[in-house]
């Protein structure tokens, strides 16, 4: 959204995507679901690639447990 006054941009906001993206329907979550991975160390390695993948602007580690 931006405004305009006299021919000069007078006020703008800037949404970033990162918060919709993390959602339970955005993308990275939704690319995680059945990822076909086979084991810990593969599945936190194709976390850390879809995340870098999807948002390179967060900075982020992939801890992973078993459950």
């Amino acid at each position: 959204m931006s405004k305009t006054e006299n021919g000069l941009l007078s006020a703008y906001r800037i949404k970033a995507p990162t918060g919709p993206i993390f959602l339970s329907e955005g993308s990275v979550t939704q690319g995680l679901i059945g990822a076909g991975a086979t084991d810990h160390e593969a599945l936190s390695w194709a976390a850390e690639l879809h995340f870098m993948a999807i948002d390179p602007c967060v900075l982020c580690s992939v801890e992973t447990g078993h459950a």
